[in-house]
C-alpha cells in the first residue's frame, strides 16, 4: 500500500504522453491499475479481521469514519470480534428488529450488545439486560399478571419497559430512541413458552403509524389498571418498532433446543471463535471525545424515526434492483421443495432487507454483495434444518451444491450440520 500511495502515477502518464501513442496507453493503463489496487487494499483492510495481537482494527487510525466506531470500542476493551462480525449484528437488527447470539459461554455475546447500546448513547430507561428463569413456564415471569387479591397488575421490569417504549414511540417526543432488551441466556427455559405472544405479535405485520397489528393480551379487566408507582397498565398491548430485542444463547448440555419456530423469527448469529493467539490482548484507554454517543450510527440504524419496519416497498426498491439474488433464491427454494424444507416471501423479504440495511449503513464495505447475501441465507434459510440423517442428508447436500465456491458460509455451515448428522445421527442449526 505504502508503495502505490508513494508512487506518483500520474507523473508517469504525464511524462510518457510526450512519447509515441502506445506508450501514453500503456502507461494510462499502469495509472487506472495502480489506482484500483490502491482501492482494493483498502477494501480489504476493513473487511479483514484485526492481527491478533493488535487493540484496533487493521488502518483503523486513517479511517475516522463511523463505519469503524463500534468496532474500536470493542477492541479498545479487549472484545474481539470481527468487523464482519459487527456489520451482521447492526444489518439485522436494523432490518428485523430481533437477533439471536449463540455460541460458547464467555465469548462477549451480551457484550456486544451493551456496548452498541453505548454507542447509540441509549441510558437505563433505554436499554434492558433481562436474565431469564429457568422456571418460566409461561408469559408471566416477563410481562406480569392481574392479581385479583390485591386490585393491581403485578408488573415486571419487563412489561415496564416495553410500555415505555410504546409511550415514547406514540408521543409528540422528539427524538424518539430505540429501546434495546436483551434476554439473557434465553434458552435456559423453552422459549415457546414464556415468549409464545411477542413471536406471534411481531410476526402480524404492522400498522401505518408503525405499531403492530397483532396485540399481546394483558389482562381481563374493561379498561387499564394500576401496578405499583402508580403504573397504568392497558388490556392489551402493541409493540411499537423502536423496541429491538437481543438473545443471547449459550449452546451446551444445560440448555434447551430452539425449535425451528424461534429461529425462522431471527437472524442467527453464531459467536463462537475462539482465538487465544496472544491473549490477552493489550487494552487502550479510550481516547478523550471518542467513546460519546455517535450521532451519524444513530441516525441510520433508526432509520430516521422509521425504525425496525420491512415494508414490501423497502424489499421492492433494494430487491428489483437485485434480480440476480431473487433468482438465486428461486433456485434454492426449488431444490428444497421436493424435501419438504422451501421458504415462502418473508424469508425473501427479510435476506432483501438485510442486505438493504448493510448496504446503506455506514459499515456496507465491511461486507460484498455476495458476502451480505450469503450471510442472510445461512441465517434465514438453514434454522429450519432439524432432524435425523436421513431426513436432513438430501436438502443439506442440496444446499451445498447450490452454494458451492461463491458463497462459503452457507456452505461451511450445511457442511458442520451434515457431519454432526452423521456422527450424532441428529442435528440441528443452534
Amino acid at each position: 500500500k505504502q508503495f502505490i500511495q508513494g508512487y506518483n502515477a500520474q507523473a508517469v502518464v504525464d511524462a510518457d504522453t510526450q512519447r509515441m501513442g502506445g506508450e501514453a496507453e500503456l502507461a494510462g493503463e499502469i495509472a487506472d491499475l495502480l489506482a484500483a489496487g490502491l482501492a482494493a487494499l483498502e477494501r480489504l483492510s476493513l473487511s479483514r479481521p484485526a492481527d491478533p495481537g493488535s487493540a484496533l482494527p487493521p488502518f483503523a487510525a486513517e479511517q475516522p469514519d463511523p463505519a469503524l466506531r463500534l468496532h474500536e470500542r470493542l477492541h479498545r476493551r479487549g472484545y474481539r470480534f470481527t468487523l464482519e462480525q459487527v456489520a451482521t449484528f447492526y444489518a439485522a437488527l436494523k432490518a428485523k428488529g430481533f437477533v439471536i447470539l449463540s455460541g460458547l459461554s464467555g465469548t462477549g455475546k451480551t457484550k456486544l450488545a451493551q456496548e452498541f447500546a453505548t454507542a447509540l448513547g441509549l441510558d437505563d430507561d433505554h436499554f434492558l439486560l433481562e436474565p431469564v428463569k429457568p422456571d418460566w413456564r409461561d408469559n408471566t415471569g416477563l410481562m406480569g399478571y392481574w392479581n385479583p387479591v390485591t386490585g393491581e397488575y403485578a408488573a415486571t421490569r419487563f412489561l415496564r419497559f416495553l410500555l415505555a417504549a410504546a409511550e415514547e414511540y406514540g408521543s409528540a417526543r422528539i427524538p424518539v430512541r430505540p429501546y434495546i432488551v436483551v434476554l439473557d441466556e434465553m434458552n435456559l427455559a423453552r422459549v415457546e413458552y414464556y415468549l409464545a405472544d411477542i413471536l406471534s405479535v411481531l410476526e402480524s405485520s404492522r400498522r401505518e403509524d408503525g405499531f403492530t397489528r397483532g396485540e399481546i393480551y394483558l389482562h381481563g379487566q374493561a379498561g387499564d389498571v394500576t401496578a405499583a408507582g402508580g403504573l397504568r397498565v392497558p388490556p392489551r398491548l402493541r409493540l411499537p418498532p423502536n423496541l429491538y430485542f437481543v438473545g443471547t444463547v449459550n449452546v451446551d448440555e444445560s440448555t434447551f433446543a430452539f425449535s425451528p419456530k424461534v429461529l425462522d423469527r431471527a437472524f442467527t448469529i453464531e459467536v463462537k471463535d475462539v482465538d487465544l493467539t496472544d491473549y490477552p490482548p493489550e487494552v487502550e484507554p479510550t481516547p478523550a471525545g471518542e467513546d460519546g454517543v455517535d450521532e451519524a450510527l444513530l441516525a441510520d440504524f433508526t432509520r430516521q424515526g422509521r425504525f425496525a419496519q420491512i415494508t414490501k416497498a423497502d424489499v421492492a426498491a433494494w430487491g428489483r434492483s437485485r434480480r440476480e439474488y431473487v433468482a438465486l433464491l428461486d433456485e434454492l427454494n426449488q431444490a428444497l421443495l421436493p424435501h419438504d424444507l422451501g421458504f415462502g416471501y418473508r424469508v425473501v423479504d427479510e435476506i432483501l432487507a438485510f442486505m438493504g440495511a448493510l448496504r446503506e449503513s455506514p459499515l456496507q464495505d465491511a461486507l460484498s454483495e455476495d458476502e451480505a447475501f450469503d450471510a442472510a441465507v445461512m441465517m434465514k434459510v438453514l434454522p429450519k434444518f432439524h432432524g435425523p440423517l436421513n431426513r436432513v442428508k438430501p436438502p443439506l447436500e442440496a444446499v451445498i451444491d447450490w452454494a458451492g465456491e461463491r458463497f462459503k458460509k452457507t456452505r461451511k455451515k450445511a457442511e458442520q450440520m451434515l457431519e454432526r448428522a452423521k456422527l450424532a445421527g441428529h442435528t440441528r442449526f443452534a
